[in-house]
């Protein structure tokens, strides 16, 4: 298939990290389909230098999909996701399908949302096997925000969310909000898939659980509710914030 290339962006994705964006229409399209090609950043060169190349040389650009270009997802902060074409040079090493169905979708999404969705993609990469140089979300309290970067450039002051969140915490807040019966279900369950825990253990241990294992047993509780499923992933997100002095519980 022929392209046009109609335009080229550098932007940060997770988990794939900095990225270059190669925005192509199809020539062949009655409605000028723009088909997104993603590039890791150190194939800058590749981009101008081959694919700008051939474009100004022959008016079009055509890939080899058999050779150079696999079908694959990207999402951002907002949980927005997008097909993309990928350059094996991105290994394929982070389950879009297993991670998704996790996040929240707001196109302009809350501290809470982006935090919930920074527990999301950080996982991702731990969960692919992280190094110094692998990118991360990266809380920033200077603006109650998140900036992307490399393990090895988090600052002292920057913090990585992963979502673990103290289960007595969490399930005190559950028995307030939602009642005994409710906490008694999550803790239990929480037992019975750790068969090492209980109650005075947890309690002694300050142990602590990860934020998907509690996705879990929500949509389990609430019958895959999909509403309070979702109050669920906010009730996480601001417990965690609060613990950190990051946000006022509304009791």
């Amino acid at each position: 298939m022929r392209y046009r290339i109609a335009n080229i962006t550098k932007k940060v994705l997770i988990p794939e990290g900095k990225v270059i964006i190669v925005h192509a229409e199809q020539f062949d399209s009655p409605r000028a389909k723009t088909d997104l090609f993603v590039f890791p950043e150190h194939m800058e060169d590749y981009v101008q230098d081959n694919i700008l190349e051939e474009y100004r040389e022959q008016s079009y650009w055509e890939p080899d999909f058999e050779e150079e270009y696999l079908p694959s997802m990207i999402v951002n902060i907002n949980g927005e996701p997008k097909a993309v074409y990928k350059h094996p040079d991105f290994i394929e090493e982070y389950p879009f399908e297993i991670w998704f169905p996790y996040m929240v979708h707001e196109r302009y999404g809350s501290l809470t949302d982006k935090t919930f969705n920074c527990f999301v993609l950080n996982n991702m990469v731990r969960n692919a096997g992280d190094n110094e140089y692998s990118f991360f979300y990266v809380f920033n309290p200077a603006n109650n925000d998140y900036d992307i970067k490399p393990y090895y450039l988090v600052d002292s002051d920057r913090y990585i969310f992963l979502g673990k969140i103290e289960i007595m915490y969490f399930i005190e807040y559950m028995g307030k909000r939602y009642g005994d019966q409710c906490a008694n279900f999550f803790l239990e369950k929480i037992i019975e898939k750790r068969p090492w825990l209980n109650k005075a253990y947890i309690i002694k241990c300050n142990e602590i659980i990860d934020f998907y294992f509690l996705i879990d047993i929500a949509k389990e509780y609430f019958k895959d509710d999909i509403i309070r499923v979702e109050g669920i992933k906010q009730i996480i997100a601001r417990l965690f914030l609060a613990k950190r002095g990051l946000f006022e519980l509304q009791e």
